[in-house]
């Protein structure tokens, strides 16, 4: 039985509307499982299993595959941790690369079509006393089927964005902001009081600045090396096309658009009923290429009334994935678990070729 779905409140001049199709399909995690469904949510599709990492999905355009990472689910006795290939049309999966023991793939994976291969932060528990935990960059070349694992400087912990030109991640930690080469080289350094606190961070179309998020959002000028403070509340902003504004979200129910013109927010939706609301569902929204249509995962927290079962958790999450049209501001929603949604678009016919 389909779930029900969630009331939304609407900003000024935005509507609800029936789901229908707007050509590419959609992916995202139902929990353990991958889905597939074209916006209209007719006949949505079950893929296979991931696992329960929250590790994002990155789709491939010119071959037509999603690449996952899937991991054992709870106590299953089979140890794997490998990233596969699934394809959407012929509802296919295959093992693509094989992590080792004691090895896992964690907050981002990227598809880089300039470079035929995938960018993931893989994480390795090191030998020794306590908790002792490696984080390089891997990258994966899908054309020769090889990888490499790059280390990575101290407090390399979160990566935010890979920049849009360059062979650069921008990473978050506990002593700041960095900017890294897939070499491991440490190209600049953002440290100090007063910084947002890395939930979210994406570079401008252009790549000389840096949206970075977490209460409040701050734009990091890259060529001055200057910080401008936009908003003082705020995680994970995502820039609109031509970079006149960008969205960002107040809480893990929610979605804003902050005009630059205007130096002022607005609230585009919200999930109603959302008397407890917490961020760490949250993420960016996730634009199709052009940017008129975003996906977006959002997640309400009730408290559960008095009568539950003694051994309840205290919260009911209560989740939903939403399509924006920011063209004929228009939304509308799917019910259920939602976790990492993209795009399965086509290939663009002007991308450029792969590039070694």
């Amino acid at each position: 039985m389909p779930a029900t779905k969630l009331p939304l409140l609407l900003g000024p001049g935005w509507e609800a509307v029936t789901p229908h199709d707007v050509g590419p399909k959609l992916l995202w995690q139902a929990g353990s499982s991958l889905m597939v469904s074209g916006t209209d949510f007719s006949e949505p599709q079950e893929l296979g299993e991931v696992g329960l990492v929250d590790c994002p999905i990155a789709y491939d355009p010119s071959r037509g595959l999603a690449y996952g990472y899937a991991s054992p689910r709870g106590r299953q006795r089979e140890d794997f941790s490998e990233f596969r290939a699934w394809h959407p049309e012929q509802g296919t999966v295959s093992r693509l690369f094989r992590l080792g023991l004691n090895q896992w793939a964690l907050w981002m994976l990227r598809h880089l079509p300039r470079h035929d291969a995938l960018l993931s932060l893989v994480a390795t528990a090191m030998p020794g006393e306590g908790v002792n935990i490696q984080h390089q960059l891997g990258i994966y070349d899908l054309g020769k089927m090889r990888s490499l694992l790059v280390s990575l400087p101290r407090d390399a912990f979160l990566p935010l964005d890979v920049h849009p030109t360059r062979r650069e991640v921008l990473f978050y930690g506990v002593e700041g902001y960095q900017v890294i080469e897939f070499t491991g080289k440490r190209l600049r350094r953002l440290g100090g009081p007063g910084l947002p606190e890395g939930r979210g961070g994406c570079y401008h179309p252009d790549g000389d600045k840096a949206l970075l998020g977490g209460s409040g959002i701050v734009q990091w000028d890259l060529a001055n090396d200057r910080l401008d403070p936009l908003h003082p509340r705020g995680h994970y902003p995502l820039w609109a096309p031509g970079g006149e504004g960008f969205w960002f979200s107040e809480s893990s129910g929610d979605l804003f658009y902050y005009s630059l013109a205007e130096g002022r927010a607005e609230r585009v939706l919200a999930l109603a009923a959302n008397a407890h609301p917490d961020i760490r569902h949250a993420r960016a929204p996730v634009p199709t290429r052009d940017g008129r249509y975003l996906a977006l995962c959002l997640t309400r927290r009730v408290k559960r009334s008095a009568g539950s079962a003694p051994d309840a958790p205290l919260y009911r999450h209560d989740h939903c994935l939403c399509v924006v049209d920011t063209l004929k501001r228009q939304v509308w929603q799917y019910p259920g678990p939602c976790r990492n949604a993209v795009w399965a678009e086509a290939a663009d016919k002007d991308s450029p070729p792969f590039r070694r």
